[in-house]
């Protein structure tokens, strides 16, 4: 998965999360209701976004002006 993103393909993609910021701002609750993911697998995603190299690196996409990074 992109970034390494702790979920599967399906989940990712019944998200409809499209941008950096949408996915940053999505709850525990939130990635709880994608298929296939429980709380476990939405705990980690919450820790996943929190993880200071993953803040960096979507800090620097962002930087570059790649398209669903932009502020």
């Amino acid at each position: 998965m992109a970034m390494g993103i702790p979920l599967t393909r399906v989940a990712l993609n019944a998200s409809d999360e499209r941008s950096w910021s949408q996915l940053l701002l999505s709850t525990e609750q939130f990635w709880q209701q994608l298929p296939g993911t429980g709380s476990g697998r939405a705990r980690q995603v919450i820790e996943w976004k929190e993880n200071a190299q993953i803040k960096k690196l979507g800090s620097w996409l962002a930087a570059q002006q790649i398209t669903g990074f932009e502020p």
